[in-house]
């Protein structure tokens, strides 16, 4: 496979994703903030557990399931790929998300609180996600077009070098529209793990465990759902559904926001929600 060129259309689009995947945390770190407000405790703990249970321990569990022979089975299979993605994500951030809130969010348990939570959350996984790989991208694709990139790659082994080619040839070979629509989906998934953190602060707050049970069923029908999609239908489609459940979720949070914050005022009812 031969080196091409990245054209400048791809070149905009990562960067207009870049700047999406880590601008828009901060600027709705910053708004909420001021105008909640909350403490930037929860943030911090928000991102410290998305990283010790997603990127540390989720990922240890992958490193030794995935390299045994299930695991190629697994691999070999979208439907057993799809449940032990879903599950094992699900799993590991909600019940992360659970114990963060519980055991270190015992003073500062509020709704503006799980809010700042979810944006530390959601928002060290967009920087981690996509972020860091459209650095990446960013920097090989102007490597690509100066030569650099073919220097870089020519001290290696023919099936090594036909590897790194392929791992970067979307860059010039795939359809320009996905570094933009990457943009989207983080925006997407950043506004679902605020929604997320929301329910689970209410099965903290209320000590009800439907509500824990209730996010894990959402996170794991929302991974799955993409992985299953995506080997279905176009990227289009995947967007389109996660778009459908984020707005859903948002409608709700805001829902629950607004009624919670009635009651305190003395204006409303609690909420009698059987979960």
């Amino acid at each position: 496979m031969e080196i091409g060129t990245v054209g400048i259309t791809t070149i905009i689009g990562l960067i207009i994703t870049l700047c999406i995947s880590v601008g828009v945390p901060i600027v709705v770190m910053i708004l909420a903030k001021r105008k909640l407000p909350g403490k930037m405790m929860p943030v911090l703990i928000g991102a410290v557990t998305f990283l010790v249970c997603s990127r540390v321990l989720e990922s240890i569990l992958h490193f030794f399931v995935l390299r045994s022979s299930f695991g190629t089975q697994i691999q070999n299979n979208i439907w057993l790929y799809a449940l032990y993605g879903g599950l094992a994500a699900a799993v590991f951030e909600e019940l992360g998300r659970y114990f963060a809130m519980k055991l270190f969010m015992k003073k500062s348990l509020s709704k503006e609180n799980a809010i700042m939570y979810g944006i530390g959350h959601g928002g060290i996984e967009s920087i981690f996600v996509i972020g860091l790989a459209y650095v990446s991208n960013l920097v090989i694709s102007v490597m690509i077009n100066t030569g650099q990139f073919e220097n870089l790659i020519a001290g290696l082994e023919a099936s090594q070098r036909a590897l790194v080619i392929e791992q970067y040839s979307p860059l010039w070979n795939g359809p320009t529209y996905l570094f933009y629509l990457a943009g989207l989906e983080r925006i997407l998934a950043f506004v679902l793990q605020i929604c997320l953190s929301f329910i689970v602060y209410r099965a903290v707050k209320e000590r009800k465990t439907g509500f824990l049970f209730l996010a894990l069923a959402l996170h794991f029908i929302v991974d799955a759902g993409v992985v299953v999609l995506q080997s279905l239908l176009s990227f289009i489609w995947v967007e389109l559904f996660l778009a459908v459940v984020v707005v859903i979720l948002f409608l709700l949070l805001l829902k629950w926001y607004r009624k919670e914050k009635q009651y305190e005022t003395g204006n409303g009812t609690p909420d009698p929600s059987p979960l």
